[in-house]
């Protein structure tokens, strides 16, 4: 799965960082893809997107952040949230009143507001999403590009696996 989300994303960005658990196992990826871990265990996905941000070039802003488990993400949906970032500090899909933080793009200069926030215990991506200045990306505006929101698909049970396979038509 992680090969696949690495080429669809290298599609439409560069550099790719994938972050890992300490001991988690990795299949192989593209030598130009940079490997970081996670500095501390069960700190959620927000000590990912730190670590992420982290690795970047200082020279790169923003930062589009997905999860390994997104086998159906589309090119085009990437690029709608990044170009509806704008002046922001991070762009998320808003669908029905939930955000999607591991749909989402972020500034690299939010790095000392997810650090004090990992220090505090909290580690919930949507709590920084609701803390900063966002761009709730509606539903209306991801239609045309993705109607089915498969790019937002992940897998959590077998089933997903199973389902994910069928809409690939596969």
């Amino acid at each position: 799965m992680v090969q696949r989300v690495v080429r669809i994303l290298s599609e439409v960005a560069q550099p790719i960082v994938i972050v890992a658990a300490e001991l988690q196992d990795l299949p192989e990826v593209p030598a130009a893809v940079q490997i970081v871990r996670d500095r501390n265990r069960d700190r959620g996905p927000l000590e990912g997107i730190c670590r992420g941000l982290e690795a970047l070039p200082i020279s790169m802003e923003a930062a589009y952040v997905t999860a390994c488990d997104t086998p159906l993400l589309r090119p085009d949906f990437v690029r709608r949230v990044v170009g509806l970032l704008g002046e922001h500090d991070a762009a998320a899909p808003w669908i029905n009143g939930v955000y999607y933080p591991l749909a989402a793009v972020f500034r690299s200069r939010l790095l000392p507001t997810i650090n004090h926030l990992l220090t505090r215990e909290s580690n919930g991506p949507r709590r920084l999403l609701e803390s900063i200045a966002t761009r709730r990306i509606e539903l209306a505006e991801l239609s045309d590009i993705d109607p089915e929101l498969e790019s937002l698909f992940n897998l959590n049970e077998s089933a997903d696996y199973h389902n994910a396979l069928l809409r690939a038509g596969l």
